[in-house]
């Protein structure tokens, strides 16, 4: 499946800038050019966030000494993209102009004066604006404390996990209300001027817990005016499914606020803020999470995940098919698969809020199915299932059988849709722990795909399809515990499977974050060969999650997709939950491209205990990998496991700019090998 993808270049030193991710979050020092002198000196990497948001640039912000001062300088460009700030950029005098809220700053390269408004000012300490590369991209870079408090801004310092926040000026939240007036259902919190307000959303249900959404007000302080009796201002909305609010003032540098909301679905909320009541507002609406095409019940189908039970309309035009969400927003910016496959040229996604196709006000995501020259809207069937909608593109001639998981209950079904009543003879093998079939293809309605497809589910380890002339052959091969029972009616075979011990696995009760590190605009770490960490970490997440739930335990992922989670969010997701244990994944990167090997990093926090898990995972890894023994790592200031409440390391697999170490990296043995490592850590470390 391809993906349009937009590709802006970065011009130097210009403000519509591209920030290409990196590995600066997950390393303490970084080499930087002086664009003065040519001289490359080591710098202390530092975090920088905006409003709450993390800020990625191709050059870092670093900890700048001059004559016994310490100074963080970051790319001006960022900030100022990030602010809405305009700036510009003169090579022959080597300075740049800021202009934002009707202020003028001009900064020169290498002087420790700046020009605010015609007024000359000494920058903090005499740290000049600089001029710096990191691996041949040049930034300007100025101390943060000057151009924040010149550009009205307030920004704090925090040591812990060498994080800069800058933030809008510093208000007071005094109220909270709920509306349900509207069209959507709003929460309103009353403040002396508008904050940065960022959130996410935990589907707790999936593992057994809460579903919840998590409000951050950055650089605000809590005084209300009727705090709640309970602690909990209670809302209790049955139709909404929205129950209370939870508000505490949760740090002091920066004063930030959390408010966390109890919800009878998982959902996220659109943030504004209303001038004219003077409230930050959470528009409790639907979102589109993702648009993917898959293999589901063994047709091909476009699936469409919600926040929610979704309401929508179908339009059929004949070689399209446009599904309408209703009352929803996109999580993802507008796009388009590229499909060109099973009937289906293509899929675009777009978003409509104010249009007169519905009521005023009503907004919509619309998900167009385009398909291609042989099929048309009459083999096109759509279905709600929960918070998806799945939408069916029906090959008559080809496809496959049917097979489902309940990983709840520890249960899965095989399905073949048949042209008569029948029962087959199904016999089990006791050496290869396999049921063996045989169907007259005359007797099945389309033609099958002959081959092998892996499960791996904790029931079914993989299923085997053979052409033998007048009928279909059948090896289902089955995890050693797992029962099968034949439940054919009609003209629907099928068969299903059960496995007692995982149901009851003494894991059942622990809930694993397993955090896939970088994504969507972050890429990580890229090799020569462009091979981005982003996409290797979400393929050996995903089957460390498969893995970790064929032992029992509760799975719970920061991103499924290619979609980035912001670091601080990582670290409350899995608190929020609350989780046992936090796994972060990652590849390294190196300029030496003879590096190679796997590390563990962690927080040191006896309370937490965990070295002990780094210990036990890494010693698994090396074992059974025979990689390079890089060692476990003492790493204080990592935000997604210093911020972390639980049991918490943070796995580098291999690098990537090894040669070697990419291929393995690439191959999904390998992958395995090291998710099926990393559960026997944890096992050994629970045990």
């Amino acid at each position: 499946m391809k993906k349009i993808m937009i590709i802006l270049l970065v011009m130097l030193l210009m403000t519509t800038s591209v920030a290409f991710a990196n590995k600066f979050m997950e390393i303490e020092f970084v080499e930087l050019m002086d664009g003065k002198d040519g001289s490359v000196a080591e710098y202390n990497v530092v975090n920088l966030l905006i409003d709450g948001d993390d800020v990625f640039a191709d050059v870092p912000a670093v900890l700048y000494e001059l004559d016994g001062y310490t100074r963080t300088l970051v790319p001006i460009s960022f900030i100022t993209e990030k602010i809405g700030a305009g700036i510009a950029w003169n090579g022959d005098t080597q300075e740049v102009t800021i202009t934002h809220d009707g202020n003028k700053i001009v900064l020169t390269v290498e002087s420790s004066k700046a020009v605010v408004n015609g007024k000359t000012y000494n920058l903090p300490n005499g740290v000049p604006a600089k001029l710096m590369a990191y691996e041949g991209n040049y930034r300007t870079m100025v101390p943060v404390k000057f151009i924040s408090e010149h550009l009205g801004y307030e920004i704090f310092w925090q040591g812990e996990t060498k994080t800069v926040s800058i933030n809008k000026p510093q208000q007071t939240l005094t109220a909270v209300r709920y509306d349900d007036s509207g069209i959507y259902p709003e929460l309103r919190f009353k403040v002396s001027g508008e904050v940065s307000l960022t959130s996410f959303s935990v589907d707790g249900k999936s593992v057994g817990g809460e579903d919840t959404l998590t409000l951050d007000f950055h650089n605000t302080i809590l005084d209300l005016k009727d705090p709640p009796k309970y602690g909990k201002f209670i809302i209790n909305d049955i139709i909404q499914e929205i129950y209370d609010v939870a508000i505490t003032q949760t740090s002091t540098t920066p004063m930030n606020v959390r408010a966390v909301v109890g919800l009878g679905y998982f959902r996220n909320g659109d943030v504004y803020y209303d001038d004219s009541t003077g409230e930050m507002v959470v528009q409790l609406i639907n979102s589109v999470k993702y648009v993917d095409v898959e293999v589901v019940n063994g047709y091909n189908a476009v699936v469409i995940e919600t926040n929610e039970n979704p309401a929508f309309n179908v339009t059929n035009l004949g070689d399209a098919v446009y599904i309408d969400v209703i009352n929803a927003k996109l999580s993802e910016k507008e796009s388009a698969i590229i499909v060109q496959n099973f009937g289906i040229d293509s899929v675009t996604y777009e978003q409509f809020d104010d249009s007169a196709l519905y009521d005023p006000g009503v907004r919509f995501s619309r998900i167009a199915v385009n398909l291609d020259n042989h099929t048309t809207s009459d083999n096109v069937f759509v279905q709600d299932v929960g918070s998806k909608i799945i939408v069916y593109v029906a090959d008559t001639q080809n496809g496959t059988y049917n097979y489902a998981k309940d990983k709840q209950n520890a249960t899965s079904q095989f399905g073949l849709d048949l042209t008569v009543s029948g029962s087959y003879a199904v016999n089990y093998n006791s050496n290869s722990h396999s049921v063996n079939f045989s169907v007259p293809k005359d007797q099945i309605k389309k033609n099958l795909e002959i081959g092998e497809v892996k499960e791996d589910d904790g029931i079914v380890n993989k299923i085997v399809v053979t052409d033998n002339g007048s009928t279909y052959g059948f090896q289902i091969y089955l995890v050693e515990e797992t029962q099968y029972q034949e439940q054919s009616s009609g003209n629907l075979f099928e068969i299903a499977f059960t496995n007692p011990s995982l149901k009851n696995s003494q894991f059942r009760d622990m809930i694993i974050v397993v955090d896939a590190g970088h994504g969507g605009h972050d890429p990580g770490a890229v090799s020569p060969n462009g091979t981005k960490e982003k996409d290797v970490i979400l393929r050996a997440s995903l089957i460390l999650k498969q893995k970790l739930e064929n032992a029992g335990f509760k799975v719970y992922l920061t991103r499924e997709r290619d979609n980035y989670v912001k670091l601080y969010d990582r670290a409350g997701i899995a608190n929020q939950l609350p989780a046992d244990i936090f796994i972060s994944v990652h590849a390294n990167a190196a300029k030496n491209t003879a590096a190679k090997g796997i590390e563990t990093l962690y927080a040191p926090d006896t309370s937490r205990n965990n070295k002990a898990l780094a210990r036990a995972i890494q010693d698994q890894l090396i074992d059974n990998t025979n990689a390079t023994d890089r060692g476990i790592v003492s790493r204080p200031d990592l935000v997604v496991t210093r911020e972390t409440e639980m049991s918490a390391v943070l796995v580098e697999l291999g690098f990537l700019t090894n040669g070697d170490e990419e291929i393995r990296l690439l191959s999904e043995a390998y992958l395995e090998k090291c998710a099926e490592s990393i559960v026997e850590g944890i096992i050994d470390f629970v045990d």
